[in-house]
């Protein structure tokens, strides 16, 4: 498991280089897979985020440091990872915001579909969230 440290807006520092020495896909992999254990732990969150954020401005600003730090460090590893892509990816940024959507929106489709939310059902959109950035990324050779 990844450490993250949230809500302080530091962006890099999130996934320090030493401590995940994959590059390209499978250190995005890796980056999705920290925020999915956030999602379990917190999914009690998720139903009622915009009241609870509404609520605490301390919430608020560490929800949002949160979201910062995640973006920030997968834009980075995207701008490296599609750098000589032959498919003109979107801007990084743009894509790791994409990311960001698609999984912590997941909480909430499961929660509508009626589904249990456990490790499982979770991690049901690491393979969904992975497919919208495959065709940019070029994998490093070993």
């Amino acid at each position: 498991m990844v450490p993250v440290r949230g809500g302080r807006g530091t962006g890099p520092d999130l996934f320090p280089p030493s401590a995940l020495p994959e590059r390209g896909l499978a250190l995005i992999r890796c980056q999705i897979e920290a925020v999915l254990a956030i999602l379990l732990e917190y999914r009690f969150f998720f139903p009622d985020q915009t009241a609870i954020l509404r609520r605490d401005e301390r919430v608020m600003t560490a929800f949002r440091g949160l979201q910062t730090d995640v973006i920030a460090a997968i834009s980075i590893e995207l701008a490296a990872a599609t750098a000589h892509s032959s498919v003109p990816p979107p801007e990084p940024q743009a894509l790791a915001r994409s990311l960001w959507l698609v999984v912590t929106g997941w909480v909430t489709f499961l929660l509508a579909q009626g589904r249990q939310i456990d490790r499982d059902s979770v991690h049901e959109v690491l393979e969904i969230a992975l497919a919208l950035v495959r065709p940019f990324i070029i994998e490093p050779r070993r």
